[in-house]
């Protein structure tokens, strides 16, 4: 099976196995082994491959299934199938139900879509919407817009798609809907309205590639973003505010593109951990100061990177890595206070959203 991955589609409580076997996309049971859903691989076209050839050989190689939730189910029910080519760029998106019954079909007839995909509940109807590159889907495959400028997106040079994003709340004003960070590689950052996509930023900082939200400046309203550049200058990290508006600039080193938000002290400041190169590892406060640097064997890291994640249960991060065949879990020296608040956000692909939760108990958001 290629392009598999692990998901309970069918929400039964087990996790099944989806991916594609030859022309066919098939799901098969966790709990039993047994081929649950199957059905036929839909064809290439109009952008991609020859036309009116199954479209497994054209699957996007960065992930081409993606669970998500755009029918008003109680957990992720739909699963998104899309191509691409091998610069990370799509170009048609297939949407499915639970039994792999197809329900649409949407092109990149304006601007390509990107190397991943991202999704958010936008208008607050219990359904996520859809964020393939420039443009934004509801749950029935409808275009709701495309960001403002984006037409002329593939004369800006570099891909031509979004590299990465952040999709959330980010502002921290909900009385205006989420925004979108976008990392559009040379085109620079841009941070773009949820609801309508306007153009509300536009930061040239060189071929954008990686973005990461997160709670970096307690001090601010929202959140704040490190984004990293590929272009000639390769290693300069950029902070942005929720509103777009830039906070700070350093290099760690020539080169990393940024890394993801830490949750280390609990305190509601998270850091950003970046472990591209032994001299530049560790976690960084907003200031560009590296404030912690955890006591790991065998940097760099072998598998290029070790993994943020509570581990223990109290809603801190641990770093998970391996090292010469063995999994190492790094953790504070400390333990938290039984009864205390403690920040526990919610990490969602390219985001961490706020929230806290009593140490020991259950979490909450805000």
């Amino acid at each position: 099976m290629k392009h598999k991955i692990m998901h309970d589609l069918n929400a039964d409580g087990v996790e099944d196995f989806i991916g594609v076997e030859g022309d066919l996309l098939r799901m098969i049971s966790g709990r039993t082994g047994e081929v649950t859903a199957e059905t036929e691989l839909p064809k290439t076209g109009p952008y991609r491959g020859y036309r009116g050839e199954s479209v497994s050989r054209y699957l996007h190689k960065l992930g081409a299934l993606w669970p998500c939730r755009i029918r008003k189910t109680e957990k992720a029910q739909d699963l998104i199938l899309r191509d691409g080519d091998g610069e990370g760029t799509g170009y048609s998106i297939w949407a499915y139900d639970d039994q792999l019954n197809l329900r649409w079909r949407q092109d990149a007839h304006d601007s390509w879509y990107g190397m991943y995909m991202w999704f958010y509940d936008v208008d607050g109807d219990g359904r996520d919407e859809i964020l393939p590159g420039y443009q934004l889907y509801d749950g029935d495959g409808n275009l709701l817009w495309l960001m403002e400028g984006a037409e002329y997106i593939e004369d800006s040079g570099g891909a031509g798609h979004v590299d990465h994003a952040a999709f959330g709340e980010l502002d921290g004003d909900e009385s205006n809907g989420p925004e979108i960070g976008i990392a559009g590689s040379d085109p620079g950052f841009f941070l773009v309205d949820a609801r309508t996509g306007a153009l509300l930023k536009h930061h040239r900082y060189g071929h954008v590639q990686g973005i990461h939200a997160g709670n970096f400046r307690p001090d601010l309203p929202g959140l704040e973003m490190w984004m990293g550049n590929r272009w000639e200058n390769y290693g300069i990290l950029n902070l942005v505010s929720g509103q777009g508006d830039p906070l700070m600039r350093f290099e760690p080193d020539t080169i990393s593109q940024g890394g993801p938000p830490v949750n280390w002290s609990g305190d509601g400041e998270e850091l950003l951990y970046l472990y591209s190169s032994e001299e530049a590892f560790g976690f960084y406060d907003a200031q560009g100061r590296k404030v912690v640097r955890p006591v790991c064997e065998g940097l760099p890291f072998e598998c290029a990177y070790g993994f943020n994640e509570d581990v223990v249960g109290d809603a801190r991060d641990e770093i998970v890595y391996v090292h010469e065949g063995s999994v190492y879990i790094v953790t504070q020296d400390n333990s938290y206070p039984e009864g205390e608040q403690i920040y526990a956000p919610e990490r969602r692909f390219d985001i961490s959203m706020p929230g806290w939760k009593v140490n020991g108990g259950e979490a909450s958001s805000g």
